[in-house]
């Protein structure tokens, strides 16, 4: 128990530690000139935060930072090129961090620290990295969409983590449509993806690591027209061991599709002539259910949960003014077992709006932007269970926010670039011993590393009596 005596003051050291906690805090000003360095790809690893950044000396390199402005260094300077070696596609797998060297095509594993990166692959650039393992395999592998740099070609490839263990597979052939393969989810050893083939387009492929266990599960479109789309918001989800995707189909328009990976697992969810659950995007799964936006028998589209055993989804929203159109993004996060999204209605712009899975508790949070421009709320991370997400107002630009799901708890961080200037042009971000660092521009040193101290703990004052601060109330 605190003593009488010390309580207030206890109280007021222990309210100053957390409104200066709460600040968000410039790292390092790593490119010390107005452009900045771009901090991008940020990714935990060893107990430090790895990512690329930009300077004049080096170009685009690999840094690290253990969160102090002397532990904020250059782990690697991969290329002499004035561009660097644009580092890309950061992801941690059996103890070691893996990343494209983008530039120079090559791709890079390292232990973490200071100059231990090794060179795997040569003339490759790695797209998508994804753990995988199978029956059919001596070791796990990531699988990832490999780019020939001599030829240009993209296919599916693996790695062990050394050089003869970085080898081609798959037997299709990729067109110019995009990026392939693409999108994948392990389905308990059965890898299902998106690639394009010459003369068929995108289509749902499986595999089981090896070429001879490679093949197309279905043609969903039948034609040089793809059944997969390659359009903003179509990416799958996996729920009970089985992907749920959009998909097109001549006669049917784009419907929800399910597989397990089998062509006789492959179906359309909801085969109707209406349209009904057309143009299905944005797909989130939050506990045993699919969310999602589509179209109901009158336009415009809206919010729908599918439940993994239903036959038929659940309409949520029902505004006759929820237009796609006004929202940048339909970026959806889950936080405490409810799910976050930007909505536009008839009365407000692009807003935040929560659901629990029920009509009934399905609302706007908080109109943060008032008027029909709205405030175009996107997603930055979880921190000290907080959700913090980037947001716009007409008096300070698009900045740093933060709600722990009421509306009184839904408030503005900081103004990082004063005024109507753009504090978060961009969202990267990751999260390091409870603390939030993030990509901003405070309008004068360019975009730069900060931090935000969202916990502090063992506070040891002269009294002897240890306290642990806690996130403080809204303003």
């Amino acid at each position: 128990m605190i003593k009488p005596s010390t309580g207030s003051v206890l109280l007021a050291l222990i309210a100053c530690q957390i409104a200066a906690a709460q600040v968000p805090t410039i790292v390092r000003d790593i490119n010390p000139l107005e452009a900045g360095s771009s901090p991008m790809f940020l990714q935990v690893f060893d107990g430090r935060l790895y990512f690329r950044a930009t300077t004049d000396d080096a170009g685009a390199e690999l840094w690290l930072s253990d969160g102090t402005e002397a532990g904020t260094v250059l782990a690697e300077d991969l290329s002499t090129a004035f561009a660097g070696s644009a580092p890309s596609d950061l992801v941690v797998w059996n103890g070691e961090l893996y990343f494209t060297a983008f530039t120079s095509n090559e791709i890079w594993k390292t232990t973490g620290g200071v100059g231990n990166a090794v060179r795997i692959a040569s003339g490759l650039r790695g797209l998508g990295f994804t753990p995988f393992s199978s029956s059919m395999l001596p070791t796990d592998v990531l699988v990832f969409a490999g780019q020939s740099e001599s030829t240009g070609a993209t296919g599916l490839w693996r790695t062990d983590g050394t050089g003869p263990g970085t080898v081609a597979f798959g037997t299709f052939n990729s067109d110019s449509s995009g990026p392939s393969p693409r999108g994948f989810s392990d389905l308990s050893g059965t890898l299902v993806f998106f690639a394009s083939e010459i003369g068929m387009g995108r289509e749902p492929y499986a595999s089981d690591g090896t070429t001879a266990g490679t093949g197309l599960i279905r043609e969903i479109n039948a034609g040089p027209i793809g059944g997969i789309s390659d359009v903003s918001g179509s990416a799958a989800v996996t729920l009970n061991n089985q992907v749920y995707f959009p998909g097109f189909a001549s006669g049917s328009g784009r419907k929800l599709w399910r597989s397990n990976g089998t062509d006789q697992g492959t179906r359309l969810l909801f085969d109707t002539d209406e349209p009904v659950y057309d143009d299905p995007e944005y797909l989130t799964v939050m506990g045993d259910a699919v969310y999602f936006l589509a179209e109901t028998d009158t336009p415009p589209r809206q919010l729908w949960r599918l439940n993994a055993t239903a036959d038929h989804p659940t309409q949520l929203t029902f505004a006759p003014a929820f237009r796609t159109e006004t929202c940048f993004s339909f970026d959806t996060v889950v936080y405490q077992n409810r799910l976050y999204f930007p909505r536009t209605d008839e009365t407000n712009g692009c807003e935040l709006w929560v659901s629990d899975g029920s009509e009934t508790g399905t609302a706007l949070l908080k109109n943060i932007n008032p008027g029909a421009s709205g405030s175009f709320p996107s997603f930055v991370g979880i921190a000290n269970e907080v959700l913090y997400f980037s947001a716009l107002t007409a008096d300070e630009g698009f900045e740093l926010w933060r709600t722990d799901g009421t509306e009184d708890g839904t408030f503005l961080v900081a103004d990082l670039n004063p005024g109507s200037g753009i504090g978060l042009p961009y969202n990267a971000a990751a999260v390091l011993d409870g603390d939030l660092y993030f990509a901003a521009d405070d309008g004068t040193r360019g975009v730069e590393l900060y931090a935000l101290r969202t916990m502090l703990a063992d506070v040891v004052f002269d009294d002897g009596f240890e306290e642990t601060a806690v996130d403080p109330p809204a303003p």
